[in-house]
């Protein structure tokens, strides 16, 4: 949760100041080039982190096939993007998605992360990443920020975390101190294939159905409508990704230890959950409520078009966190054909509908996103939960204290900004956050103080590492 927490303030730190320097269409660029990166970047990884982190024991050669995995994909993503920069470019018109996706290529090859990365999460090392990941935040950010000052323009966005990467592999390997130096084998890349094929089909249609908006809209509504719709989804994806990162990263190894014992999984899941739904319900109630004087203050009075999709999205926040959760059941059970089954409806539907939403502008893509998120939540939830026999019933029965707190903090917001209208953004929001967070603190320590006090628990713990067996 630091290492989230803190990667995000010192991206929020740099956006007032790199949403001055740098236009809308420039964000809208890199939104562009973002499809096509992000998409092939799925490809780096193949689902072998997972594969390595729920493993009982590692071997050698386990180790080795999936480091020549990750470094052979990345070069072949960089052959790849480098052939489709100048095409691209000319179908959007925009001489800067060149040199963008040549940047973001190079960026793959050399970040061979994965398999370090998975070596300290499956023995709970997550204090180390947290220093590395916050590190590798303050190098991208810092350069970013310098090259838009000397007038790199565009590509400033891309090249300050490019130049994190090429440091964050060589730091993350010497943490480990293992030299993958077994031979890789058709045995273990069978092994480790068996495990992760069907991620790959899911994966790529998540990404399509999160990304899909950015293509269409991309080429229906223009760069700036893009650059409102790709800030908007940016300040919704903030507490989503600050949650959903760490309850996925530290899911998969708990549950993984928990695997031939379902009442152990069943427990520990709820409890994550329950937990984190005190910090992402009013999260995204707050970010609903807030819009207007957060879109003004980040980025300027240029982004206001930003704000009605920021509300929508928002109200999404809760559910979005709740059915990210279970893809950790899944994988620790080993059920990835299952899970390719179920979400594949899921995510055809999304795709169709952000397509259809696209043609009435960024908010008409945010109402079709909300509407599908919420319309799919239970056949999505429904079926990893009955594999530990939880039932809606009961999640809704835990989840309904910070609900009701949200709510009612909701109502205090909105209320007081009938009063006080003549407030400016900046007051309006330091007062919003301030209030909202007192609020929504004493009415969950009256509704729900057993949740209040699990919380105060956790922050307490401090779990012992365990390490990886490597054979």
């Amino acid at each position: 949760m630091a290492s989230r927490l803190g990667s995000q303030l010192i991206g929020f730190a740099a956006l007032p100041v790199l949403s001055r320097m740098l236009s809308p269409a420039a964000y809208g660029v890199v939104a562009v080039a973002g499809v096509f990166t992000g998409f092939l970047g799925l490809y780096s990884e193949l689902g072998v982190g997972a594969a390595l982190v729920r493993r009982p024991e590692l071997r050698r050669d386990i180790i080795a096939t999936a480091f020549y995995i990750n470094l052979l994909m990345g070069c072949v993503l960089f052959a790849i993007l480098a052939a489709l920069a100048f095409p691209l470019a000319a179908a959007y018109r925009q001489p800067d998605l060149r040199i963008v996706l040549f940047v973001v290529g190079a960026q793959m090859a050399i970040s061979v992360t994965l398999v370090p990365t998975a070596l300290l999460e499956r023995s709970f090392r997550f204090r180390t990443l947290a220093i590395v990941d916050v590190a590798a935040a303050l190098t991208a950010e810092g350069v970013t920020i310098a090259m838009a000052a000397s007038g790199f323009g565009t590509v400033s966005l891309v090249a300050g975390p490019a130049i994190a990467a090429a440091v964050q592999g060589p730091v993350l390997w010497a943490i480990v101190r293992l030299v993958p130096s077994g031979r890789p084998s058709r045995e273990a890349f069978n092994e480790i294939w068996g495990f992760s094929r069907p991620m790959v089909w899911i994966s790529t249609l998540w990404y399509w159905s999160r990304n899909i908006d950015n293509l269409v809209l991309g080429l229906v509504g223009g760069a700036v409508a893009l650059g409102l719709y790709a800030r908007a989804y940016m300040l919704m994806l903030v507490p989503v990704t600050q949650v959903t990162m760490v309850l996925t990263r530290v899911l998969l190894p708990a549950l993984s230890r928990h695997a031939g014992d379902r009442a152990a999984m069943r427990a520990t899941y709820l409890r994550a959950l329950r937990l984190s739904s005190v910090i992402t319900i009013p999260s995204g109630v707050g970010l609903a409520c807030l819009a207007s004087p957060l879109t003004a203050v980040m980025f300027g009075h240029q982004w206001r078009g930003a704000a009605l999709p920021t509300v929508i999205l928002a109200s999404t926040l809760p559910q979005q966190v709740v059915v990210v959760s279970t893809g950790p059941i899944y994988l620790a059970l080993g059920e990835t054909t299952m899970w390719r089954r179920r979400t594949t409806p899921t995510y055809l539907a999304m795709m169709a509908c952000l397509v259809a939403g696209a043609f009435f502008g960024a908010t008409g893509v945010a109402v079709a996103f909300a509407v599908v998120s919420y319309g799919f939540s239970y056949y999505a939830a429904s079926q990893p939960w009955g594999l530990l026999a939880i039932s809606v019933r009961e999640v809704v029965r835990m989840l309904s204290g910070p609900l009701a707190a949200a709510m009612i903090m909701a109502a205090v917001l909105v209320g007081l900004r009938f009063i006080f209208t003549g407030l400016a953004p900046g007051v309006w929001l330091a007062s919003g956050v301030t209030l909202g967070a007192l609020v929504y603190l004493m009415v969950l320590m009256v509704l729900d103080p057993e949740v209040v006090d699990q919380l105060r628990s956790e922050l307490r713990h401090r779990p012992t590492r365990t390490a990886g067996a490597v054979s």
